[in-house]
């Protein structure tokens, strides 16, 4: 009944609003517009309508996400668990996300995220619909207006001039539950020219390997690879290393409401071959996602980041800070697969904090724009 006249309230609104647009859609432009202002009890009737219409259980996520927002938790803890019995919730993403959320709001953090992992499925969702994706596709390139000279990047350095790729396969995920985190993976990255924004052909590197991920609870990565030289200044050899991710607000959310996004990269790489060569980088962003169209948002934000390497010929540690600005673009593969990707477009202004190199930094610090996309 309270949904019924809810929507009679915002049916004259919609006369004069996102014309075009699906009735469900602009329910949700509705519901965020109360969301945005506080008002939770009128954007859950509102949201609720659009679930109604249209099926999309992003907006029962998004009445809950209000409540969590405004401090209502046991609201928010019954909106979210509503969610998740919901037939609708059959991507990976949004099971996830919406486990999470109840383990973080409710009392009883444990038996509800054990409770949601038991959840009986339909039918054809266990069937079809892949617990986690098999495959990971990861993309990037990073320009700065410094002069750095040649400089090759055997650990993929994401601090300095690159382009590149990965490919990533886990061949027994879904089939042996003690296998699910061995893979295999395939890479070829490069420095650019700061000049002239050139691949530096010297550099050009790739790498075959394996890539254990040996826990469900934390995205800690072990890798073995073989580096094939392609450039005269590449590395042949095995290189060993370990990386560890954190991260939070990274999937993309239906309230149109800003939100903080956070993501810290730390990896150590060792090659014993000679010439030996040990590496340790480190980088964390933290932010606002402020939604500007769906599945878009801008990033403004703060970054940091600190690389070490050391070899025969070489010492260096570099420590960075600075602010950007950028765009988040979130896709999706679309029917059952729930490998949801991102787009990231930055642009960064860094200072330094700690110099130890014997290559040229600029002075008062330098831009640096990033595109990476994740699959």
């Amino acid at each position: 009944m309270f949904a019924l006249a809810v929507s009679t309230i915002a049916a004259p609104c919609l006369a004069f609003t996102d014309e075009g647009l699906p009735p469900a859609l602009r329910l949700g432009h509705i519901g965020h517009d109360f969301s945005t202002q506080g008002q939770c009890f009128p954007a859950d009737g509102v949201f609720q309508v659009a679930f109604n219409e249209s099926g999309n259980v992003h907006y029962l996520i998004a009445r809950a996400d209000c409540y969590a927002a405004f401090g209502s938790d046991d609201l928010a803890l019954e909106g979210f668990e509503w969610a998740r019995d919901s037939d609708t919730a059959t991507r990976a993403g949004e099971q996830n996300y919406i486990s999470r959320t109840i383990a973080r709001l409710g009392a009883e953090a444990t038996t509800q995220l054990a409770d949601a992992a038991e959840t009986e499925l339909p039918e054809e969702m266990e069937t079809t619909e892949p617990e986690e994706p098999n495959g990971y596709l990861y993309a990037s390139a990073m320009y700065r207006m410094e002069d750095l000279g040649t400089v090759p990047v055997p650990q993929a350095d994401l601090t300095l001039p690159h382009v590149g790729a990965e490919w990533g396969w886990y061949p027994l995920r879904g089939r042996l539950e003690a296998g699910h985190g061995l893979g295999i993976f395939a890479r070829a990255y490069a420095s650019v020219d700061t000049d002239s924004v050139r691949i530096q052909d010297e550099t050009l590197q790739a790498g075959v390997g394996l890539r254990l991920q040996p826990f469900r609870f934390a995205d800690l990565v072990l890798r073995g690879e073989w580096l094939i030289p392609i450039g005269e200044d590449a590395r042949e050899g095995w290189m060993l290393s370990a990386a560890h991710d954190w991260g939070v607000g990274g999937n993309w959310r239906s309230t149109y409401v800003p939100w903080i996004i956070a993501d810290t990269h730390l990896e150590a790489a060792w090659l014993p071959e000679e010439p030996e060569f040990v590496s340790i980088n480190g980088e964390t962003i933290l932010g606002l996602a402020i939604p500007m169209t769906e599945r878009i948002a801008f990033l403004p934000h703060g970054v940091g980041s600190v690389r070490y390497s050391e070899d025969e010929t070489m010492h260096e540690a570099v420590g960075e800070a600075g602010l950007g600005i950028g765009l988040r673009y979130w896709f999706d593969g679309g029917g059952n697969d729930a490998n949801e990707g991102a787009i990231d477009v930055l642009l960064q202004y860094r200072w330094f904090f700690l110099e130890d190199t014997t290559i040229p930094l600029a002075e008062d610090g330098t831009w640096v724009g990033r595109v990476i996309v994740r699959r």
